[in-house]
């Protein structure tokens, strides 16, 4: 299994590299994979794409994906935060896709 692992994020990190990806999301089924499957995937995404620009977000259980209706919403909230202040698109998009997909 770690094998397949690696192989996949090889290609992951080919395509990325490829096709000028800024964020990239991996979900974990825990069905599928294992914790201690899933500790080997973190370890080697931080080793393989340290060299790479690119925001990897690695989701245990569930892929939080807002509805239509409220992604503006959150944009604008994320952006205007009083706590955080005005960062910027590429800051606050980074923000968002740490939350959701």
């Amino acid at each position: 299994m770690c094998q397949d692992i690696k192989k996949c994020i090889k290609v992951l990190k080919a395509m990325a590299i490829k096709e000028d990806l800024k964020v990239i999301g991996v979900v974990r089924d825990p069905a599928m994979m294992k914790h201690e499957e899933w500790g080997y995937l973190v370890d080697t995404v931080n080793k393989m794409f340290k060299d790479v620009t690119v925001a990897v977000n690695l989701f245990r259980n569930s892929l939080n994906i807002p509805a239509v209706e409220i992604r503006y919403k959150l944009i604008r909230e994320y952006y205007k935060s009083a706590v955080e202040g005005h960062k910027g698109i590429t800051k606050t998009s980074a923000r968002l896709s740490r939350d959701y997909y």
